[in-house]
C-alpha cells in the first residue's frame, strides 16, 4: 500500500463462549492497520457489519480519493 485510505479490510471477530458469543465486525486501512471502524453484536447479521462501515466512511478524511473496501465475506 502506497497511502492511506487506499484499501480497507473488513474481518469479523468471535468474542466469548460457544453458549454465549458476540461478534466484533472490524474495518481495517490496510497501509496503517489501524481499525476505523467496528461494531459489536449478538448476531451475524449484515446490518451489523455495515454500522462498522458506515463508522469508517463518516470518519473518512481522503473522501475524494478512490478506495477499495475487501472482505472475504466469512465462510
Amino acid at each position: 500500500m502506497d497511502r492511506p485510505e487506499k484499501v480497507w479490510v473488513n474481518n469479523i471477530t468471535y468474542i466469548g463462549t460457544r453458549d454465549n458469543s458476540s461478534y466484533l465486525a472490524l474495518i481495517t486501512n490496510a497501509y496503517s492497520q489501524i481499525i476505523v471502524g467496528y461494531n459489536a453484536s449478538d448476531s451475524l447479521a449484515v446490518e451489523d457489519s455495515l454500522k462498522a462501515l458506515q463508522m469508517a466512511l463518516y470518519n473518512r478524511k481522503h473522501r475524494t480519493l478512490p478506495l477499495r473496501h475487501h472482505s472475504d465475506r466469512g465462510l
